[in-house]
């Protein structure tokens, strides 16, 4: 109804008053449409002088945001039972020569249930460098390979892109990566499976990872960049943990609308996740049907062999 959209904008705007940035989007969308930012950036109003003046900068920035919410919501009716959601900013990014990027995993989804997670991740950046003062920008705030054919500079975009292997000489800094920032509360999922090159066959605990012999760490071209595939591992076990297991029958039939893998059914699912200044890898969003043009002409036959490997 009008009035729970008029609830959710008062509801991001109370959020945007707390301090930092927020996204909010559809939470069945693609492609970042819908997309606003709302807030104000911490480490501008950090800057400043404390006091009245500070206070009314960020008051004022969270009114813009609640108000350019309100009316996206408000101009939506047509599509009124979509969901709508509010996510945190990565404020602190790190970034490929002063531009957002984030990582595109690919991952395949087996039967009752096998997941492969593949070692070839794609850096996906923005066409414009990154910076907090314009928060409409999405060419510079959207690193989505949809954004930047539509508003940005898809060429520029496509040409800072870069594999897991090749990117930490491309980054602007390499800090070290938190490692175990995921855990599992309750059972463990019964198998999950990562890949070399190809999808090899392996286990996974909460707490690590046990490789089979034909894993070589070496073809992500340094520890840091399997420090990265290693988080992205957990971060994916998390997920498909949480979409399998219910806490009651409440849940469990809720859930099996939503994800219900079937035997000698296969599904592949691009998994979206960006890295931050303090080494965290944060999770995005998980995409069915992820688009494999996002590797471009320069990586289409990695595209390829991802595919002949499934």
């Amino acid at each position: 109804t009008q009035g729970d959209r008029a609830a959710f904008a008062s509801q991001a705007g109370a959020l945007a008053r707390r301090g930092g940035l927020w996204v909010v989007k559809r939470g069945d969308s693609s492609n970042a449409k819908d997309m606003v930012i709302v807030g104000s950036d911490y480490s501008l109003s950090m800057s400043m002088n404390k006091g009245s003046a500070v206070d009314k900068w960020c008051e004022d920035a969270a009114a813009r945001g609640e108000a350019r919410v309100r009316d996206l919501m408000m101009g939506a009716s047509e599509e009124s039972k979509r969901p709508w959601m509010i996510q945190k900013y990565i404020e602190r990014p790190l970034l490929i020569e002063q531009r957002k990027f984030h990582l595109r995993a690919m991952v395949l989804a087996v039967g009752r249930l096998k997941v492969y997670l593949h070692t070839q991740m794609i850096a996906l950046t923005a066409s414009r460098p990154y910076s907090t003062t314009s928060l409409e920008d999405l060419a510079a705030h959207a690193s989505n390979h949809s954004v930047q054919e539509r508003i940005g500079d898809v060429k520029a975009s496509e040409g800072q892109d870069c594999l897991l292997k090749d990117l930490h000489h491309r980054v602007d800094s390499t800090p070290a990566i938190h490692k175990n920032a995921c855990r599992l509360q309750g059972d463990k999922p019964d198998s999950i499976y990562v890949s070399g090159y190809g999808w090899h066959h392996t286990s996974s605990d909460p707490t690590g990872h046990r490789r089979d012999a034909s894993f070589d760490p070496r073809e992500f071209g340094s520890s840091w960049a399997c420090d990265v595939w290693g988080e992205a591992l957990r971060i994916v076990r998390v997920i498909f943990h949480a979409a399998t297991h219910a806490n009651d029958a409440a849940m469990e039939k809720k859930q099996a609308r939503i994800f219900f893998p079937l035997p000698s059914c296969f599904e592949v699912f691009g998994v979206d996740l960006m890295l931050d200044l303090d080494g965290r890898v944060w999770l995005l969003e998980v995409n069915c049907d992820p688009d494999f043009n996002v590797f471009g002409d320069t990586h289409k036959a990695v595209a390829q062999r991802i595919v002949d490997d499934a």
